[in-house]
């Protein structure tokens, strides 16, 4: 899952956020303004590029609409499809049923998609290690018809149905 990949990719700076950022803005605000603000944090630590921080909040609201809509999924077909692995055993469909497997590996292939449409943001150019416009980023995902954007949108819709 995208939460996985977030968690993973730099361990001590999650834990830091998650521990300074996160945890304090939620019980303040609740748990999506301290997704906001963790993300924004971590735009502030990267740089304050524009093209960091379309990347890393689109990720935020990636995961966030990802984790709402797997967490009540899960519910719904009582299954291990959460977005973090079910150590508990809450579900009665575990992780080794063979339709579960199926679809965490579609959640998979999703989530890199995802990373890939974000990661199109990146390049090898001179500008790119400057960090590039909000023009540039906005055009590179506007030649992709903000794909990955309105897929985000269709599962937060559905999430709000279920």
């Amino acid at each position: 899952s995208l939460v996985e990949v977030v968690v993973s990719w730099n361990l001590p700076m999650h834990a830091w956020l998650k521990k300074y950022v996160f945890k304090q803005t939620k019980k303040s605000l609740g748990a999506g303004m301290a997704i906001l603000a963790t993300y924004g944090a971590s735009t502030l630590l990267h740089g304050l590029s524009a093209q960091i921080a379309a990347v890393l909040f689109s990720l935020g609201l990636y995961t966030w609409v990802e984790h709402k809509f797997r967490s009540k999924l899960a519910k719904i077909m009582d299954a291990s499809i959460e977005t973090r692995r079910d150590s508990e055993g809450r579900y009665k469909n575990r992780e080794g049923a063979a339709w579960v497997i199926l679809v965490n590996l579609g959640f998979g292939l999703l989530a890199m998609f995802h990373l890939a449409y974000l990661g199109v943001m990146f390049g090898n150019s001179q500008e790119s290690s400057s960090g590039y416009s909000w023009s540039h980023t906005l055009s590179k995902w506007r030649t992709l018809d903000f794909t990955s954007h309105y897929i985000v949108a269709a599962f937060f819709l559905i999430s709000w149905v279920l």
